[in-house]
């Protein structure tokens, strides 16, 4: 983003975002996947989202996160 440009950050609520093709459960946690931009449940080399609020089926191509700060 250029210098002096206006963002708009969310840092809690629920959002639906992208997915590989792996099924989620409610309760699980979310990780990002900075190299193909889609959330996973994959723990190593990803960064913490939050938890899942609805089973998504590896067939869907979003899943509803919650997201959760971590603690510093």
């Amino acid at each position: 983003l250029p210098a002096g440009s206006i963002v708009v950050l969310a840092l809690d609520g629920v959002y639906e975002i992208a997915k590989g093709a792996e099924a989620f459960t409610t309760g699980n946690f979310a990780f990002w996947d900075a190299t193909s931009r889609k959330v996973t449940a994959v723990a190593t080399g990803n960064v913490y989202l939050g938890r899942i609020v609805s089973d998504s089926p590896a067939e869907n191509e979003t899943v509803e996160v919650r997201l959760e700060p971590i603690a510093a």
